[in-house]
C-alpha cells in the first residue's frame, strides 16, 4: 500500500469480491466495495472514493459518505454501513484477510 498519511487500496478476495483497504498511519482497515444502499461497488462510477484528509470513504453512485474509522455512515438518515472485513498485518508488515467466520 502507499505510504501516505491516508491511503485506499481496493483489491478482489474470492470469499468476499472486491475489498476496500484503507491505511491511516499504522492502522489498516478494510470493507467490501458494496454500498449498502445501492447494491453497487462504492468505486462503480470513480475509483476516487477516498476524501482528502483520509476521513471519509464517499460512494462514487450516491454521494454517501462513510468513516474510514468504522465504515458508519455520516448522515444519520442511513439505516447502515459498510460491512467490515476483518485484516492484520502479519510480522513482516503485509496486510492480510483473515478467513470468513
Amino acid at each position: 500500500m502507499s505510504q501516505d498519511p491516508a491511503a485506499e487500496l481496493t483489491l478482489h478476495d474470492d470469499e468476499r469480491g472486491s475489498v476496500i483497504l484503507v491505511r491511516r498511519g499504522a492502522e489498516v482497515r478494510a470493507w467490501r466495495n458494496l454500498c449498502p444502499h445501492h447494491w453497487l461497488p462504492l468505486t462503480y462510477r470513480s475509483a476516487r472514493i477516498l476524501s482528502g484528509d483520509g476521513l471519509r470513504l464517499r460512494c462514487s453512485n450516491h454521494g454517501a459518505e462513510f468513516s474510514t474509522e468504522d465504515g458508519q455512515p455520516f448522515d444519520a438518515s442511513l439505516p447502515c454501513g459498510l460491512e467490515p472485513v476483518p485484516v492484520h498485518i502479519d510480522d513482516e508488515g503485509r496486510v492480510v484477510l483473515r478467513p470468513q467466520a
